[in-house]
């Protein structure tokens, strides 16, 4: 699984980054965004076997699973 991910969008860091860049935009208070940053990758692992590379990235994804968290 997390092979999987990594090859599909780079590195799992720097989907972490993207995410915590994501919620930063949106809060201000830095708890916050960690706690969302977090709540959005317990989603996407519990949820991985939805992932369909063929429909887009996992970077992509991931920013859905955001999206839905916030």
């Amino acid at each position: 699984m997390t092979r999987h991910w990594r090859r599909s969008s780079g590195s799992t860091a720097d989907n972490v980054g993207a995410t915590t860049r994501f919620f930063a935009r949106r809060c201000v208070d830095p708890q916050l965004v960690g706690d969302l940053t977090a709540d959005t990758f317990v989603r996407a692992m519990t949820s991985f076997a939805t992932f369909d590379a063929a429909r887009g990235s996992a970077a992509s994804w991931c920013a859905g699973s955001a999206d839905g968290v916030s």
